[in-house]
């Protein structure tokens, strides 16, 4: 069964209306905003901030992460799935958002599409080298049980 939410539909996605970012706000120090939020706040308003906040910037990689990893804390597998989709694809060189794409698929039981992102983080190398090759251990684990 393949992951049915797209990239184009995560940027259509309703935003929240209390968390729309002001048009004066800067992009770098929103990122940081909602970084330092995410420590301290309920796990589903920081998505919605995320969301909020890629409707102005839908390409910073940064805030697609931050969706990921916050629609993940809150229970959300398939946006956080969509959200590390688009940024691999916006950031084909971002081992970090491969691997934790291929953490959510295993999860969902996509062993195929998770052991392709995992694979794709490990050649990726540098400093996730070593996370995506646990990554891939356990995918490969996984596939093997499954069989």
């Amino acid at each position: 069964m393949e992951i049915c939410v797209t990239p184009q539909q995560l940027r259509k996605k309703e935003m929240m209306t209390s968390s729309q970012v002001s048009v004066t706000a800067e992009e770098k120090a929103t990122v940081e905003a909602l970084q330092l939020l995410q420590a301290s706040t309920d796990p589903a308003q920081v998505r919605h901030a995320y969301e909020a906040a890629l409707q102005r910037w839908p390409h910073n990689l940064h805030l697609l992460i931050g969706l990921g990893s916050a629609a993940y804390v809150a229970g959300d597998r398939l946006t956080a799935a969509a959200a590390f989709r688009f940024a691999t694809e916006t950031y084909p060189d971002c081992a970090s958002a491969f691997n934790n794409l291929a953490s959510i698929l295993t999860e969902l039981g996509e062993l195929h599409a998770a052991r392709e992102a995992a694979q794709k983080a490990v050649a990726l190398g540098g400093p996730w080298r070593d996370a995506a090759a646990v990554t891939l251990r356990e995918i490969e684990t996984a596939q093997h049980h499954a069989r």
